[in-house]
């Protein structure tokens, strides 16, 4: 039963573990330490029969909590055990990289320095970099290990975060008026050079993974305000050419969220409106449409997506079909507004489209010079969206009160630093972490909300927005599979000692919730 509760839970995040990828996680486990949970096999024979799978929260590594604890990031390992059934081998609270493989090198680190003005102006620790240059082979390892430690602790002690303020001279003549002089922060010599070091790792992980947008020009190379101004003004005037009228929208996100919702999530979450913000900028930067859009692509990408590797998998065996409805779906209607190809290219809006969503996210299907190229480029991209919108939107909310409706189960707030040792926990230990009485109500007040049956499930609406024949046809075509889907899930379920039903058609949401 704990099992099956812990499937349904972290759906979206099981992988499955190969012989390749066995070193890929860093649980500090041996195979001494797993070998009696592996039914009589040995570690390399549960690679090979494919009976391991990992889940892996390490985006959540390195937040904050609203009282600044770090939150946990957890990694399980979990077994196909022969009843079929996912059993935990190993779980661990934190991510932290062992000690042979530090997020810096030695030669990485003297490229870095070396590669920095030989500056002798001191900071407050009485350092310059022009001193760590020249006895760097002296003292080194030691500030190897004070940068590994800032990085894998994800915190930057209080004493780097000072300067010395020194007042320069804006021209030539001296005066003792302080507005004749500018103010220059000197910052310990280790800030400099730990900036420099998440500075070259950032750009090199999001260029090697092509997660920059082609309009991105902030701290690139070759790129630069001249280069983004070139842009725009060149966007402007085709725009101006072609009788388009040209907006241009300014966003500061720093206050997106409502300040109702972010009371609520400061009262009743761990992580509180500004972890949550920085778990969806986190994610956003990691995110590729065509991967993590697509539920085929992403499940495939993480070795589950066939019924032999794992049997029962709720989630992938009701979000695969819906997925491939929608895509069915969205592709005859696209079809009908766009017989030929040279019709989506001469389509200047579709095509604007496109650029407006290649800017915000990556991996949009599509081509950099000429945009959407067919009618499977656009189906893919929007059937992505509407999934988005209705099948993960609904696989998150769906379960959300049976799972917190027991507070042990699943607390949505900590109000103690999650525990770092393995010491026995009284009742009271536990009940220690927990949250009031009043917090645990609105908690579950808002869980029963998003778990509320829908009125107007997928493809039924309460307003009606397709009148065109061609277009009707195929909507009535997707209501006839969504019910069919529907009497074959509700089937499958009463084999089931747990059904998996938060992804039932006649459960999913024709857009996200609210609350």
């Amino acid at each position: 039963m704990v099992c099956c509760k812990f499937r349904q839970q972290l759906a979206l995040v099981i992988a499955a573990r190969t012989e390749d990828s066995k070193n890929d996680y860093g649980l500090a486990v041996t195979e001494a330490m797993l070998l009696p949970a592996l039914e009589g096999s040995s570690l390399a024979e549960c690679f090979s029969q494919g009976r391991l799978f990992t889940v892996d929260l390490g985006l959540m590594h390195g937040l904050k909590d609203v009282n600044g604890h770090e939150v946990v990031a957890p990694i399980g390992l979990f077994l196909l055990n022969r009843s079929g059934e996912l059993t935990p081998l190993a779980i661990q609270l934190f991510q932290r990289p062992g000690p042979d493989n530090p997020p810096v090198t030695m030669e990485a680190l003297w490229g870095i320095i070396q590669g920095m003005k030989p500056s002798s102006f001191e900071g407050p620790d009485g350092l310059s970099v022009k001193t760590i240059q020249t006895f760097f082979d002296g003292f080194g390892h030691i500030v190897l290990d004070l940068v590994t430690a800032s990085l894998e602790t994800g915190t930057v002690p209080a004493s780097w975060k000072h300067a010395t303020i020194t007042p320069i001279p804006k021209g030539k003549l001296i005066s003792s008026d302080p507005s004749s002089t500018r103010p220059i922060s000197m910052l310990p010599a280790i800030t400099k050079i730990t900036e420099r070091a998440v500075q070259l790792q950032l750009a090199e992980y999001m260029e090697r993974h092509h997660l920059l947008s082609e309009t991105q020009h902030g701290y690139r190379k070759s790129h630069s305000c001249e280069t983004a101004l070139h842009v725009v003004t060149d966007d402007i005037l085709r725009a101006m050419d072609s009788g388009e009228i040209a907006l241009w929208a300014m966003v500061d996100l720093s206050n997106c969220a409502s300040r109702t919702m972010d009371h609520w999530l400061d009262r009743c979450t761990t992580m509180g409106a500004k972890g949550m913000q920085a778990i969806m900028t986190k994610g956003l930067s990691r995110y590729r449409l065509d991967k993590h859009g697509s539920i085929a692509r992403e499940i495939h990408s993480r070795g589950v997506s066939g019924r032999d590797r794992l049997p029962r998998y709720g989630y992938r065996d009701s979000a695969q079909p819906l997925h491939r409805l929608l895509h069915a779906y969205v592709t005859s209607v696209i079809t009908h507004y766009y017989p030929t190809e040279d019709k989506i290219r001469q389509d200047h809006e579709i095509q604007s489209w496109w650029k407006d969503l290649d800017r915000q996210v990556a991996g949009v299907p599509g081509h950099h010079n000429r945009g959407f190229g067919c009618v499977e480029e656009i189906a893919d991209t929007v059937t992505c969206l509407i999934s988005i919108c209705t099948i993960e939107a609904s696989a998150l909310s769906n379960p959300s009160y049976d799972q917190m409706a027991v507070i042990l189960s699943y607390p949505l707030k900590l109000v103690r630093a999650p525990p770092t040792t393995k010491d026995f926990l009284t009742v009271e230990d536990v009940l220690s972490y927990l949250p009031s009485r009043e917090v645990a109500l609105e908690q579950l007040v808002t869980a029963q909300m998003r778990s509320a049956p829908v009125t107007h499930p997928l493809a039924q609406y309460r307003t009606a927005y397709t009148y065109d024949p061609p277009a009707l046809e195929a909507l009535e075509e997707l209501r006839e599979h969504l019910r069919v889907l529907l009497g074959r899930l509700q089937q499958q379920h009463k084999d089931t000692k747990l059904p998996y039903t938060a992804l039932d058609p006649d459960r999913v949401v024709n857009f996200p919730r609210v609350v």
